[in-house]
């Protein structure tokens, strides 16, 4: 097996792969401006698909893409407020599918027949505190930090 480099300074665990494809989606601040990037497992072809203003709050979760390609899905929060967002390559229009407080690890996945749908876990007992994404214990109806929000 061989190790290939492909880009650089990148977060893969805010990237959109897709499932039984061959592509491989993920968003790279390019300094002036997010970019949102496919990459062809096949051909190792890298292309700049989408540019999006460097102000635009990046996707934060691990997504998916359809199978045709034409959609990601991803997570975006605004203070206490997770939305998951389906955004439209060739449109460059997004749309939140779900939002609220419950959100806030959806692991959003597209359905492997067809691509219509997507998948969206609900968590409950579960908000964003000071930056913290803290979770309710039940017996004592406290919360404990879980993981730092960016």
């Amino acid at each position: 097996m061989q190790s290939i480099f492909v880009d650089k300074d990148i977060v893969w665990f805010r990237s959109f792969p897709q499932s039984y494809g061959d592509f491989f989606f993920y968003q790279k601040f390019n300094g002036i401006y997010w970019e949102i990037r496919k990459l062809c497992f096949s051909t190792l072809e890298l292309e700049t698909v989408c540019h999006l203003p460097a102000n635009a709050m990046p996707y934060e979760t691990f997504g998916s893409a359809s199978g045709c390609g034409r959609y990601i899905a991803n997570l975006i929060s605004y203070d206490d407020i997770f939305n998951v967002v389906v955004f439209d390559l060739e449109k460059k229009e997004q749309k939140t599918i779900i939002s609220g407080p419950d959100f806030c690890n959806p692991h959003p996945r597209f359905d492997r027949m067809k691509g219509e749908w997507v998948l969206v876990q609900h968590n409950r007992d579960c908000i964003k505190k000071n930056g913290h994404l803290v979770i309710k214990e039940s017996e004592s109806g406290t919360f404990s930090s879980v993981s730092k929000c960016r």
